[in-house]
């Protein structure tokens, strides 16, 4: 009678891992190293703020200043308690009505911003693309 373990000799072998796991790690590390994308993606995320700022020229705006010092006709006295000065104060300011430019403005910056996310998503499609394509060419 023929028994299967007497016909192997030596350790048993491993099971060999699926490589399309390993490319997909490996994809996915080559993406986040591009530079390419990630200048996009900062620009991106630059156009986002611009639409914040926009936004937020359209309210008003609260400023609170505080500053501290020393005051002395008399060099001794320089530095000591009595010369000490201090001011605080607050500002208020409220844009006028300027006509709609203010919003014209922000709708503008909301454009550009979509204008940098169609650029970003064309960019990761294509990054996706060459590494896919590297990846099977491998």
């Amino acid at each position: 009678m023929h028994d299967a373990s007497s016909h192997y000799r030596g350790s048993p072998r491993r099971a060999p891992v699926a490589q399309s796991l390993r490319s997909a790690s490996i994809g996915s590390t080559l993406l986040a190293r591009r530079a390419d994308l990630r200048a996009i993606e900062r620009s991106l995320a630059a156009e986002n703020a611009r639409v914040g700022v926009a936004e937020a020229d359209q309210y008003p705006r609260l400023a609170l200043r505080l500053s501290l010092g020393f005051l002395s006709i008399a060099t001794g006295n320089f530095g000591s308690a009595a010369s000490a000065v201090w001011n605080a104060g607050a500002g208020f300011t409220a844009p006028i009505y300027e006509g709609g430019a203010l919003e014209g403005k922000a709708a503008a910056a909301r454009a550009r911003y979509d204008q940098a996310a169609i650029r970003y998503e064309h960019a990761a499609a294509k990054a996706v693309e060459e590494v896919e394509a590297a990846a099977i060419r491998y």
